[in-house]
Parts: structure tokens; sequence; C-alpha cells
């Protein structure tokens, strides 16, 4: 899963680190990132790799993805912040609001743009989970993505 902020010109800011620097991490949320952040690289990197003829960038965006799939609780659904180097969810409330709404709006764009039917599929997994957990008649809520 990448990281939140990455210098493109002298790479991780030591605080990155988790071993170093845990308890200011912690305070300042610096190894966190949002599902929708995590979520969000398909179409840049996918295109860049077609442009580039390097599949390198899409496979690492659909890496990130595969990820937060993988990530999904029994109920089926994901939090909003997750420690990127540990792979936990630091923030636990699901929705379809801000911090979570962009990664499935880029299932969606990715499946169509690039053909992938796989995207397409966990986006209406997802779905059917939000549906069933989430959504309170005509309200989408926020939820313990474990419990509901």
């Amino acid at each position: 899963m990448p990281y939140g902020t990455v210098n493109l010109r002298y790479g991780l800011n030591s605080f990155e680190n988790t071993v170093t620097w845990l308890l200011l991490l912690f305070y300042l949320n610096l190894n966190f990132s949002s599902t929708a952040g995590i979520g969000t690289f398909i179409l840049e990197f996918g295109a860049l790799s077609r442009l580039t003829g390097n599949p390198h960038y899409e496979r690492v965006a659909l890496r990130a993805l595969d990820s937060l799939w993988a990530s999904r609780s029994k109920l089926g659904l994901v939090g909003n912040h997750i420690d990127v180097q540990t792979g936990i969810y630091t923030a636990i409330d699901s929705g379809i609001g801000a911090g979570v709404d962009s990664y499935f709006e880029y299932l969606v764009k990715g499946g169509l743009l690039f053909q992938r039917p796989n995207l397409m599929k966990q986006f209406y997994e997802f779905e059917e989970a939000i549906n069933l957990h989430v959504r309170k008649g005509d309200w989408f809520m926020w939820v313990d993505k474990d419990k509901a």
C-alpha cells in the first residue's frame, strides 16, 4: 500500500518510519493513509503504463487495490484509514463518505477504462455489503466495519 506522503526528489520522509518514530506517527498520523487515497492510483498509473509501455505502474496500482480488497472485514466492508506498513485499520468507520468514496469510484473507472472485470466485481460486492450494512432507509450511515 502506498504512503500518504512521498517527496519525489528525496523519497520517504523520515517520519514515515514506524520503528524510529512510532509514537510521533501515532500522534501525527503520518504512517496512515485514507482508503480513498490508497485506492485511486489506477487511472493515472494505468494510463502511464500504456503511454510508456512499462506495465510496472499499473501493476503497483493494482497491488494497492488488491491489498484493500484483501483487508475487507467479514461483513465485506473497509475502514476509513489504514496503516500502510501493518495493514491494520486505524479508523474502522465504514461508509461512502470522505476517506472511502473515491476508492469505490476508482474501482468502477478502472474496471471500465482498462476492461478489468475483477474491479467491477469488487465494486458490486462492496455495493451489496454497503446496502446491507451501511444503508438505513434513505440514509447511508458510518458503521464499524467489523460489527456494522
